[in-house]
């Protein structure tokens, strides 16, 4: 592995701790619910900021490939929960969204054991990444009168048809690896 000390991977980890402050607006309710979204949008945008800045500086890394979707499962994790937590999520929503996560995280994590290979970014898991972005950003403005609760809870179900398709996706896409390897060694 190459440099973790690298500005979009201090980018990344800057995101991972703005989950503590996001959530934490969250429960204190009331005026908080705008520091909690400008938060959000700060995350989210750092999101962006560390690719660019990876490609820009000439400083992609493996560490910073396994930091920055990390950044994004340990952020949606805690939004997720905290929303079930607050009854603005179904169950439904938290277990597949939680569980993409881990299946995703899970299999990253056998590809960099067994094959010292991260998979960059697959596009569904930006869609996925923003899409999930947009609705966590709806409930907390729901929170402040500016969005109708039917709109968030028809809205989930298309958020869980992505979800569950990006997790196919990487599914797909590590068994045909694992596949490939046992081949080549058999």
């Amino acid at each position: 592995m190459n440099s973790f000390f690298t500005i979009p991977n201090i980018v990344s980890l800057f995101r991972i701790y703005l989950t503590i402050p996001i959530i934490f607006f969250i429960w204190l309710e009331g005026k908080y619910y705008i520091l909690s979204i400008v938060l959000l949008v700060i995350a989210y945008i750092s999101d962006a900021v560390d690719g660019i800045l990876a490609r820009w500086l000439n400083q992609v890394s493996e560490w910073g490939k396994i930091i920055d979707p990390l950044g994004d499962k340990i952020l949606s994790t805690a939004l997720v929960v905290t929303f079930y937590q607050m009854g603005e999520v179904s169950l439904w929503f938290l277990l597949i969204v939680v569980g993409r996560d881990l299946l995703i995280s899970i299999f990253s994590t056998k590809m960099v054991k067994n094959f010292r290979f991260v998979y960059h970014s697959a596009l569904i898991g930006k869609i996925v990444t923003f899409m999930l972005f947009v609705f966590y950003l709806l409930i907390l403005l729901r929170f402040i009168g500016f969005v109708n609760v039917n709109f968030i809870k028809n809205l989930e179900i298309i958020v869980i048809l992505f979800v569950v398709v990006s997790g196919m996706y990487y599914l797909t896409l590590y068994i045909r690896k694992f596949s490939e390897y046992k081949e080549t060694n058999e």
